[in-house]
């Protein structure tokens, strides 16, 4: 509250009334309310006049002064009056008058329906600072429909559960306080009816909250992050053929599952997702998702850099993004990695990243990343594998067609349709124009890998090492013959590629005696190429350290994956039919949204923390009903508001540019219990 002065001018005459205002916020922007006309006040100092007003707004809340102030008590006296006269036209027969404050019955202050406020307070000013609930009305959803999608999706991001348990949850927070009761009041079936309703519309709504953010946040889309992962089921799933069993990332080999895309952009916001069926190969899935990308770019897509994971790098795919006119970004598969060891083996050419000293936040996570070397393989040199790994892939698959075909091979079976479309695939022709696509190959040596890929490495070649024994042993018994010693040889080759390449396998023929010895050289180069791998992209534009950086990215795309699984707890998925499961996912990524856009507001700050972090701190926040009984009186006075937040809330309110109070306080005056029990 304030004093202001309202001078008007009558009869030539200028007359000043001051007025007791308070500062609200309405529809059309913040307005002032006249509590009391204070009349013709003495002049006094503008100290004076907001220490007048603090005071009261003291008496009004029923905190007593020190000392009698006859000033006070006539502006209160006139602000009773007022509320009476404006109470007596509602409730004739119960004028309200105020207490004085000295009768509050201070034993008699209790607090009531103490309600979690804090990660509801934040969930739902990110919703607005998004704009879904525009994004919702655009596409026809009445109020009562944007507040049920609201609910669903602040459930999923605060106290994942059901829909059901989302239910009883409600009334358990201040969302009814934050967005009216008449909002919040859900039956047993509203939420699955909701669900059903939402199934139709996940397209529209995602396109418009993408674009919608995209202008609103200046996201770059530039690079687009793709990758998959697999959530499992609760039950049989009888009715949902998308339920299948497959390559579980969760390692729940044991149930069904669903595999979920998700395309992020740079800035980890998503872009869009699909839900495939649960034994759906990664590579298979490319087509679909640029289809989606394809129709929500409308055609323009400006260069964008598509990044994918190894899984998705067959040449197929590769081609299927250039033809689309994206650029792909990928790192190889480790057979293909094994066709370059003599560039990796060769000490010219390498280089390292110098750290980034001053930087944005990702670099300075990257900074942690450490990389030991990179190099750049020469373009001449990629074309030359391309085409002689080309010409051997179509040479093996004609002579399989031969065999196939001397064996009298039914022309309808799997064996020859498959071998039929390699042969149509590797043709030299079409290998040729494909050697001659530029591609720019880089070598990286990733500290962070050396471990894993020294454990991988060492756990090979024990497995080698028992096996050559084995044959040594086979040999020396005399128990193999000539051909079929060399045939075992070859074969141990191919299955332990990684770790014979420094042993050197001997048989002597004349003697019948089969010996091997380790090339300590080649061993020791060996391990200074663990933590090795190739990236592949058309980017040619782009330093070796951009090409690093940029397919790093894709660990947000994983990090993504993880904050639907353990924060929003998208697993495991207890619907059985198919629109529910679909739409299960699609309110996950409506609250990843909100999650996205919360850890945003941190990281643009420079401050680096999680959603999850954020949300228990916030747990402490909460709205309670304060119940002030008067002595001597039958009224009681509740006021409903928000405690008093402490540091760390302020801190994280203010990091998010949102209020500090969760909603307006709310004063009511009723009967006391024992007055109408009388």
């Amino acid at each position: 509250m304030f004093i202001k002065a309202n001078k008007t001018k009558k009869g030539g005459a200028e007359y000043t009334n001051y007025l007791l205002v308070e500062s609200m916020h309405t529809d059309r922007g913040p307005r002032h309310k006249v509590i009391a006309s204070l009349g013709n006040l003495k002049p006094a100092p503008a100290e004076y006049w907001h220490q007048l007003a603090k005071k009261v707004e003291r008496a009004l809340a029923g905190q007593l002064g020190l000392f009698d102030d006859p000033q006070i008590e006539q502006i209160v006296d006139k602000i009773d009056q007022r509320e009476a006269n404006v109470c007596g036209t509602e409730m004739a027969e119960q004028p309200i008058e105020r207490v004085p404050a000295a009768q509050i019955d201070v034993d008699g202050v209790r607090v009531e329906e103490s309600r979690e406020a804090g990660p509801v307070h934040v969930g739902h000013q990110m919703w607005l600072k998004l704009g879904i609930d525009e994004v919702l009305q655009d596409l026809g959803f009445d109020e009562r429909e944007r507040s049920l999608t609201e609910l669903l999706t602040l459930n999923r991001l605060i106290a994942p559960g059901s829909e059901l348990a989302t239910r009883d949850w409600v009334p358990r927070t201040a969302l009814p306080d934050i967005l009216g009761n008449e909002n919040c009041e859900l039956g047993w079936r509203t939420l699955y009816t909701h669900l059903d309703k939402l199934h139709g519309m996940r397209s529209p709504i995602e396109n418009a909250l993408v674009e919608r953010e995209r202008t609103l946040l200046n996201l770059d889309d530039s690079i687009l992050l793709y990758d998959l992962t697999s959530t499992y089921f609760e039950g049989q799933c009888a009715s949902n053929d998308q339920a299948q069993r497959g390559y579980s990332r969760d390692h729940r080999p044991d149930c069904k599952q669903v595999v979920v895309g998700l395309v992020l952009n740079k800035d980890r916001f998503p872009t869009a997702h699909e839900v495939f069926d649960g034994n759906t190969s990664d590579t298979t899935t490319v087509d679909q998702i640029l289809d989606v990308l394809d129709a929500r770019a409308g055609g323009k897509r400006n260069g964008r850099t598509v990044v994918v994971d190894r899984g998705m790098s067959s040449r197929e795919n590769l081609a299927t993004i250039r033809s689309r006119g994206y650029h792909y970004m990928v790192a190889t598969r480790q057979s293909e990695r094994d066709e370059y060891l003599a560039e990796l083996e060769d000490s010219e050419g390498w280089s390292t990243f110098e750290k980034v000293r001053h930087g944005t936040y990702w670099d300075t996570v990257l900074n942690r990343i450490s990389i030991k070397k990179v190099s750049r393989v020469a373009v001449e040199k990629v074309k030359e594998k391309k085409l002689k790994s080309a010409q051997q892939k179509f040479e093996r698959a004609r002579k399989a067609a031969e065999t196939a075909q001397e064996t009298d091979e039914d022309e309808d079976s799997t064996l020859m349709k498959s071998l039929k479309a390699v042969e149509l695939n590797m043709d030299l022709k079409c290998a040729e124009e494909e050697s001659a696509h530029q591609e720019c190959l880089i070598i990286c040596v990733s500290q962070g890998r050396v471990e894993k890929d020294r454990a991988i490495r060492e756990k090979q070649e024990k497995k080698f090492l028992t096996d050559v024994a084995a044959l040594k042993t086979r040999v020396d018994a005399g128990k193999l013959k000539f051909d079929k010693v060399h045939e075992n040889i070859g074969r141990l080759k191919e299955r332990y590629s990684r770790v014979a390449r420094y042993y050197d396998l001997v048989f002597d023929g004349a003697t019948n005696k089969f010996s091997y010895t380790e090339n300590a050289a080649k061993k020791e180069l060996a391990k200074e190429l663990d933590g090795s791998y190739i990236i592949r992209t058309d980017r040619m534009d782009l330093t070796d350290q951009e090409i690093w950086h940029t397919y790093m990215l894709l660990t947000r795309v994983e990090s993504a994956f993880r904050d639907m699984k353990t924060p929003l707890m998208e697993r495991p998925i207890f619907h059985q039919l198919e629109r529910r499961v679909q739409t299960h996912i699609f309110i996950c990524v409506l609250a990843y949204h909100l999650l996205a856009l919360v850890e945003k507001l941190f990281r643009d700050k420079g401050i680096a923390t999680s959603w999850e972090s954020i949300r228990e701190i916030l747990r402490t926040h909460q709205v309670a009903t304060i119940v002030m009984p008067y002595k001597n009186s039958r009224k009681v006075l509740r006021m409903r508001r928000g405690t008093t937040p402490e540091k760390p809330h302020t801190d994280i309110y203010d990091t998010l540019g949102i209020a500090h109070e969760p909603m307006q306080p709310q004063k009511s005056w009723s009967e006391s219990a024992s007055t109408i029990a009388k």
